[in-house]
């Protein structure tokens, strides 16, 4: 359901602030000139929501055709009732649309997106079939994830690669708050998901959500 895949999205925002500490300072300074209830008008932390759900999509689109389609200047044809799917994955890391640097993190290149880069990124798909919750979602991410960065300095202790399915003890991530380093993980189901405590995997693996004590 929808919590799944905004946990998704939040855990993999979190990963990449942890491995741009730059980006991430950037982020802290930016929601520090606004009051929490204003967080969402920070411009950069858009920015850095954007980018972490083009580089880690949740899904792709797949639609059934209900009519031919001709494609631009009549090249192909694509017969009613086909299936067609849309990898968002390589449709938001297309370098002739998100150049330079397809592949890495870089807030900054929304700062003053091409046409092809808005008509190209759509993480809620389009139309009458696009995600319904999405308001809810940007709702959540938008403040977990300015919560957390808030109050909580992100690194990487181990990236997670190179581990078999079943070692679920890599991945974890450090945490740097006024209590001192916290060697743990987070919740991304609540809104108090600082006071929680889960275990992040590693990108290739099932995020798990385990309840823990404040």
């Amino acid at each position: 359901g929808g919590r799944d895949t905004t946990a998704h999205s939040i855990s993999f925002i979190l990963i990449e602030l942890a491995k741009n500490p730059i980006e991430q300072t950037k982020l802290r300074k930016s929601l520090s000139k606004l009051s929490p209830e204003n967080w969402t008008m920070s411009p950069h932390l858009l920015r850095v929501i954007k980018e972490g759900m083009r580089l880690h999509p949740v899904g792709n689109s797949l639609r059934k055709t209900g009519r031919d389609i001709h494609t631009k200047n009549d090249e192909y044809l694509i017969p009613s009732g086909s299936i067609c799917v849309c990898s968002f994955l390589l449709l938001f890391r297309n370098p002739d649309v998100f150049s330079p640097d397809p592949n890495s993190f870089v807030p900054s290149r929304w700062e003053d997106p091409t046409r092809e880069m808005t008509d190209s990124f759509h993480p809620f798909t389009l139309g009458k079939k696009n995600c319904l919750g999405q308001s809810l979602a940007r709702a959540e991410m938008f403040g977990i994830v300015a919560r957390i960065c808030s109050e909580f300095e992100l690194s990487v202790e181990e990236d997670g690669y190179g581990g078999s399915l079943l070692d679920f003890e890599a991945g974890w991530m450090a945490f740097e708050s006024s209590k001192g380093l916290q060697r743990g993980t987070i919740s991304f189901g609540w809104v108090n998901v600082i006071k929680t405590q889960a275990r992040v995997l590693p990108p290739d693996l099932t995020l798990q959500i385990h309840r823990g004590s404040r």
